[in-house]
């Protein structure tokens, strides 16, 4: 089987175990947080009380932090307050976990996304199987 298929079908069983993308996903629980240093604005928006307008605001301090290094900084945001970081500790994680942990299937969503994100912005090309590569030698 040609390297470039057998990427395509890795890629494909990874997707597949992965589940539903995030934007599909319900509300965040503790067993499926959100992960704030790589949240998008509708992954933020499955936490209680965040909205469109608070999502961005969140995504805005993430910008200019760089990175979120405490769950705490959140209070940076206006209108957020102590009761809704409260509220969220248990449903939100800082970063996602290492690939190398038993985190029950995050890190195998987390290699699918990152596979689909690189077939996405390469094409399946050469420059798509080094980005694979690359990604792979860097994990």
């Amino acid at each position: 089987m040609p390297v470039a298929l057998r990427i395509v079908a890795v890629a494909v069983a990874l997707v597949v175990l992965a589940g539903p993308a995030p934007a599909t996903r319900g509300h965040a629980s503790a067993t499926d947080p959100v992960y704030l240093n790589h949240a998008t604005g509708d992954e933020l928006r499955r936490l209680p009380g965040v909205g469109p307008k608070r999502a961005q605001a969140i995504l805005v301090l993430q910008q200019r932090l760089g990175r979120f290094p405490r769950v705490e900084d959140l209070l940076r945001v206006k209108g957020v307050g102590r009761r809704a970081v409260k509220k969220w500790r248990p449903l939100v994680r800082l970063d996602t976990p290492s690939a190398d942990g038993d985190d029950g299937g995050a890190s195998i969503a987390l290699c699918a996304k990152q596979v689909w994100n690189a077939i996405v912005r390469h094409g399946f090309s050469s420059d798509c199987l080094k980005a694979l590569q690359d990604a792979w030698r860097h994990r």
